[in-house]
């Protein structure tokens, strides 16, 4: 398990969890900003990057239930979570099973509800469209995660994140949107955490940003909206990035 920056310390340890198609090298960019104050872990979720595959429907608590043993594997015993999309599903996950492990969480570009209707529908239809022409459904998926105002000068990062998302399993890709789109409500478990912030971006059409700053607002959560991105700030605006996570760093 890849870990960078100081060791184990009176700071928990930084536990960054991408999203779906993804892997741990989004990170690279984001990382080198808090090995300076933070023992910083990242990690490839069951079936991305170079982790094998869970049999079966990957649930966000199974891959929680992995991302727990790599952790206490290493014998550190208190961590703040950020995930990205997926990742922050899982990481609400492992914040529900293990309260005592998990003093912050970060939600960036995620949301703490599970699916409603019409998104569980489009799950199905996704895994369908994976099953009759993988190249097409992850071009389509992973073209509109990035705001499409940024699409032109973006490209080369673009067809980059195609070719590796690519990689995964048709089986895989098919499982983690059985396993999305089946996420339990963690508001509880989100509200519990001592330390937390979501992290949203103006232009995200994979998150439903009016819904969720809605009930942010209701429970007067503090977030964080960036403006002019999608759901990839870590390419898109980096630097925009990489402050808006250090405004959750610098409470724990």
């Amino acid at each position: 398990m890849p870990k960078t920056g100081s060791t184990p310390g009176t700071n928990p340890s930084l536990v960054f969890l991408h999203g779906f198609l993804e892997n741990k090298g989004m990170w690279k960019k984001i990382i080198p900003a808090f090995t300076d104050d933070f023992h910083c872990i990242k990690m490839d979720l069951p079936g991305h990057g170079e982790a094998t595959p869970l049999k079966g429907i990957q649930s966000m608590e199974r891959m929680a239930e992995y991302v727990i043993r790599k952790v206490e594997k290493e014998n550190i015993k208190a961590i703040a979570l950020i995930g990205h999309s997926m990742g922050g599903y899982v990481s609400l996950e492992i914040a529900r099973m293990r309260p005592d492990l998990v003093k912050g969480i970060c939600l960036y570009h995620s949301r703490i509800l599970p699916d409603e209707t019409e998104l569980r529908n489009a799950r199905i239809r996704g895994v369908q469209a994976v099953e009759l022409n993988k190249r097409v459904a992850i071009t389509s998926t992973m073209r509109k995660l990035f705001a499409e105002p940024l699409h032109s000068k973006l490209e080369d990062e673009i067809n980059l994140h195609i070719e590796s998302a690519l990689n995964m399993r048709t089986e895989t890709i098919q499982s983690c949107q059985l396993g999305m789109r089946s996420r339990r409500n963690n508001l509880k478990a989100y509200l519990s955490v001592e330390k937390r912030l979501s992290i949203l971006g103006e232009w995200d059409v994979a998150v439903p940003i009016k819904k969720e700053m809605e009930l942010l607002e209701s429970f007067d959560e503090d977030y964080v909206l960036l403006r002019k991105v999608g759901h990839m700030s870590h390419i898109e605006a980096t630097e925009s990035a990489v402050s808006a996570l250090c405004s959750f760093t610098k409470t724990l």
